[in-house]
């Protein structure tokens, strides 16, 4: 155990020396130490500070060297990210050393908007917001004067998954993921807040033996401190938190009001091996769904994008294409010269009795279908009605015309023919 409590070069902003925190203030204690309300206590990162101050069986555990990456990692950050984590965290902003020794550290008060009105047996009382609050019925909630919808739920469940995101992106890992752990906020807009960060573990090393809040354990087996365990317990904590329920796991006792996609993504992440479980920022992606849904008041039918797998929608237009192919076969009836090549298109048109290219025909002399005109005598029908003998009439003069224009066409490309053959 000693060899944990290894001295670790450091600024002096990083380390403040207990005698210099001023009057001590006890505002709370754990299980690992007391904290005190420190007035004299100054940073860069916020402007209320308090002192946690360890005991000596936790001391007796400490890894201050790993303890003091904590604040030197602040400083590293860029400005963006330095408001961000103290935005969101308790995080150790100074080691605090009383003769030469650590005693435990200096971090950013919670702010007032993480604190709730709980109404008690003994009436109203300001307490820290823990997630633990949220993961019951409506009839406690109501009960202790809570109200949250589930938009303010979903709202929550993003700012976690975001929170998760951001830290595991700068090496650190919760580890002990619960709702003792997470406070939250609704006002003026939904929050989370983590406390006890110096059990967080930072780029693979943590200051204090890593524990776990009893319920909220991760996969017998699987290694503690981990993104993988932390994704494992925001399923868990968004499983409990949608059912109304401390220590639900079976995921089809969600409410029927959770939409599927986000339904699906907690059975996904508690369910698949650690390697497979959906990442935070999908997490993120999937609740902001959630939640635009859930504002348009179609919160249930959030499945209804996966119409979009009905994408065979372009097969009709695939289906037209080959039908207008087909008609293009036309222009090739024209492959010799002049026009008298496409006549004989008209033989097939000769029902259309409107067609005006028979003004084409060159000299068609009248006599020639004379003899022809006995087969309208074969008609059972007598020729009571003028309209009907002019029609039979004129279909033997197209048809005697058209067989005199292929009499033209042929004798024409007889003769090129010879002249071709003579040249």
């Amino acid at each position: 155990m000693a060899g944990r409590h290894r001295p670790s070069p450091t600024t002096s902003s990083q380390v403040i020396e207990e005698a210099r925190l001023g009057t001590l203030t006890k505002i709370g204690q754990g299980g690992q130490g007391v904290v005190y309300q420190a007035p004299k206590a100054h940073t860069a990162f916020a402007p209320s500070m308090v002192y946690k101050k360890y005991k000596p069986p936790t001391l007796a555990a400490l890894d201050s060297a790993a303890l003091a990456e904590m604040p030197r990692l602040v400083e590293k950050m860029t400005p963006e990210s330095r408001t961000r984590l103290i935005s969101m965290a308790a995080w150790p902003c100074a080691v605090v050393n009383s003769d030469g020794v650590t005693t435990g550290f200096v971090m950013p008060s919670i702010p007032e908007e993480f604190f709730i009105s709980l109404q008690t047996v003994k009436g109203m009382t300001a307490a820290p917001a823990e997630f633990q609050h949220l993961l019951n019925e409506q009839t406690y909630l109501d009960a202790r004067g809570i109200q949250i919808d589930d938009i303010q739920r979903y709202c929550l469940l993003r700012e976690l998954a975001s929170s998760l995101t951001f830290l595991h992106e700068h090496g650190i890992c919760v580890g002990d993921l619960s709702p003792k752990n997470v406070l939250f906020s609704l006002e003026p807009e939904p929050a989370v807040y983590f406390v006890d960060c110096d059990a967080m573990r930072v780029n693979g090393v943590s200051a204090l033996a890593e524990v776990e809040t009893t319920g909220w354990e991760v996969v017998p087996g699987e290694q503690v401190s981990t993104r993988y365990s932390d994704t494992y317990k925001l399923g868990l904590l968004a499983l409990r938190l949608m059912a109304g329920d401390q220590d639900e796991k079976n995921t089809t006792q969600l409410p029927e009001s959770v939409p599927k996609p986000l339904r699906q993504l907690i059975s996904d992440t508690l369910h698949n091996p650690p390697e497979s479980r959906p990442i935070p920022v999908v997490w993120t992606y999937i609740l902001d769904q959630a939640i635009r849904q859930a504002r348009s008041g179609t919160s249930r039918e959030l499945p209804q994008p996966v119409p979009a797998r009905k994408q065979p929608s372009p097969t009709p237009v695939l289906r037209s294409r080959p039908v207008a192919e087909k008609a293009e076969p036309k222009p090739k009836a024209a492959p010799a010269a002049p026009k008298p090549p496409t006549r004989p298109k008209a033989k097939r048109a000769a029902p259309q009795k409107t067609r005006p290219k028979t003004k084409a025909a060159p000299a068609a002399p009248k006599p020639p279908p004379r003899p022809k005109a006995k087969q309208p005598a074969t008609t059972k029908p007598p020729p009571t009605s003028g309209s009907t003998a002019n029609w039979e009439d004129d279909l033997v003069s197209i048809a005697v015309i058209a067989a005199i224009v292929i009499g033209v066409v042929l004798a024409v490309i007889f003769v090129a023919l010879a002249v071709q053959e003579a040249s």
